[in-house]
């Protein structure tokens, strides 16, 4: 297996293994079932991740915006790309992708987010973006808030070398199967699928 979570180290040698997490910033060793479930997946769900940084942060415009640059959840930013997704995006077929795209990879650029030494650079610099695609969704152009908002995101992909993943993840519907997505649950930063009751 590949691995790709960053956190991850291996101190083993050609006889013996011994793999470790970094995630804290001190080598915490791991036991083999998180390695083979979780290092090959941006850490993202994993539970050395989530005890570091919480279960909650796959929504990268929540983290850039509340936990990076400290605004209030009822931010002018967020409450106006809220009605976006609730209004629109969740109301039209054509932006079913949007959705699938923020809640498979927003939360794997939420995670590259919160490591980047730059991070409140790049925060302040996608807070800036936002807010000027808040003005796009105020002045009813939907169409180019939601190309904008698709931009950003590929460049972030691209930043953070995720074309590959990002490829997969695409070829394969974002990892939803026939008649599982539902967009009135979609864009909360991570994918929610239907159950059988």
């Amino acid at each position: 297996m590949g691995k790709t979570c960053k956190h991850y180290v291996d101190r083993g040698g050609w006889f013996s293994s011994s793999e470790y997490c970094n995630v804290s910033g001190t080598e915490e060793k791991i036991p083999y079932s998180y390695v083979k479930d979780f290092c090959g997946n941006d850490g993202y769900k994993c539970p050395w991740y989530e005890k570091e940084y919480g279960s909650s942060g796959g929504c990268f415009i929540t983290t850039i915006t509340c936990g990076i640059l400290g605004k209030s959840d009822n931010d002018p930013v967020m409450e106006g790309l809220r009605k976006f997704r609730d209004e629109i995006l969740q109301k039209q077929d054509k932006y079913s992708n949007i959705l699938k795209i923020y809640d498979t990879i927003g939360p794997r650029i939420c995670c590259n987010i919160n490591h980047d030494e730059t991070k409140t650079e790049k925060a302040e610099m996608l807070y800036s973006k936002l807010g000027r695609f808040v003005e796009l969704i105020n002045d009813s152009e939907y169409e180019r808030a939601a190309n904008a908002y698709v931009a950003m995101t590929l460049r972030l992909v691209s930043q953070y070398g995720m074309q590959n993943q990002y490829r997969t993840i695409r070829d394969n519907n974002f990892g939803y199967k026939v008649g599982e997505f539902d967009p009135n649950t979609a864009g909360h930063g991570k994918k929610i699928s239907k159950t059988l009751e």
